[in-house]
């Protein structure tokens, strides 16, 4: 790679944002919104919000039923044993935020934006030695014999404990902070051929719109059928069209108030 090439415009305007991110950040200047969102939550985030002015402060595979153990600091995955098996390397980040938990580096945020991606397709796999474990979907891991000597598969989330895995998570997060908002984002499984996906968005959607009635401050974000297209070019069930996000975003934007 020539000088020329490596400080291409786009590099550059990436280094400074970046700066000027940490500038702002330094001086306070970014509201913290604690995150736990997928691809499409992180892109329908940033429709509404203004990368200047909110950080979104991410743990994009932090499944639910963990939340108690990684916030306590208790069983937590150890990245250089996990990265050598990663077959996608632009997941790594994603594995490595499971590390820490980087809520508690932020305790004064403004809101918390999540989606149902980790519950629905994250599948967990235990150390066999030291009991830790971490989130990742099946085919992105290399699953050779060194794997299998090292982990045990678990594999998704049981349907059955889903609704006591969301009700324990919102009991504990509304006892501390009753007056923040919960903005959650529903993956819809209409491009998912597969039954048991399906199932498990239609029972996310159930215990969601109960618990909202229980906390005032969840706010629901779906789509209909009819809103939800591929990613162009991109057959994956969960990857969606610049349209269908944007659909989400003002929802988002009106619940908001933005």
């Amino acid at each position: 790679m020539n000088i020329k090439s490596f400080f291409n415009k786009s590099f550059i305007n990436y280094a400074v944002r970046q700066a000027y991110f940490r500038l702002k950040d330094i001086f306070g200047l970014r509201q913290i919104v604690w995150g736990r969102v997928a691809c499409v939550g992180r892109d329908v985030f940033y429709f509404v919000f203004d990368e200047a002015n909110f950080k979104l402060v991410n743990i994009q595979k932090w499944r639910l039923d963990s939340f108690a153990d990684w916030l306590g600091g208790n069983n937590l995955p150890d990245y250089k044993t996990i990265k050598s098996f990663i077959i996608r390397q632009d997941i790594l980040p994603f594995i490595k935020q499971e590390g820490g938990a980087s809520w508690n580096r932020y305790p004064d945020f403004n809101f918390l934006i999540m989606d149902s991606y980790s519950e629905l397709t994250d599948q967990k796999f235990i150390n066999n030695k030291f009991g830790w474990y971490f989130f990742s979907h099946y085919g992105d891991i290399n699953h050779g014999s060194d794997f299998a000597n090292i982990f045990e598969s678990q594999g998704l989330l049981d349907i059955d404990k889903i609704a006591k895995t969301y009700a324990d998570f919102f009991s504990w997060f509304f006892a501390r902070y009753p007056d923040k908002k919960v903005f959650f984002l529903h993956y819809s499984a209409k491009l998912d051929m597969r039954d048991k996906f399906k199932e498990r968005v239609k029972i996310i959607e159930q215990v969601m719109l109960s618990l909202a009635l229980k906390y005032e401050n969840i706010k629901n974000i779906m789509l209909d059928d009819e809103q939800v297209d591929y990613y162009e070019g991109d057959d994956f069930p969960y990857h969606y069209s610049a349209a269908t996000e944007k659909a989400y975003a003002a929802k988002l934007k009106d619940l908001s108030k933005v």
